[in-house]
């Protein structure tokens, strides 16, 4: 009966394990980047939308205090980066997120 208990156990984890892989799949890539003013000095708390020019959601970040932004697990596609700041002038990128890779995309105001 032991014998029998422990295949069960053995074939359990086995199934456990693939569960866990099929939902580490990765669908999609990132966008990361930095916005600083024209003397290089970061900008924080920075507006970002990224818009998918083809399904029309837009995700929204802001800057770090280091003037950094991430959009992690972004849908593969073409996208327009949109970047404003009160008393700067805003900036437009246009880019394409790919699977598994980090598009980086900094910018100047």
């Amino acid at each position: 009966m032991q014998k029998y208990l422990n295949s069960a156990l053995v074939v359990l984890v086995g199934i456990l394990i693939s569960a866990a892989a099929t939902f580490a799949q990765v669908t999609g890539g990132a966008v990361t980047g930095s916005v600083v003013d024209a003397t290089g000095a970061v900008i924080p708390n920075v507006n970002i939308k990224l818009a998918d020019k083809v399904r029309g959601q837009v995700l929204n970040a802001q800057t770090t205090d280091a003037g950094s932004y991430l959009f992690p697990n972004v849908p593969v596609g073409e996208y327009t980066l949109t970047i404003e700041q009160s008393g700067f002038g805003a900036a437009t990128r246009e880019l394409n997120v790919a699977l598994n890779q980090t598009t980086t995309v900094d910018v100047t105001l």
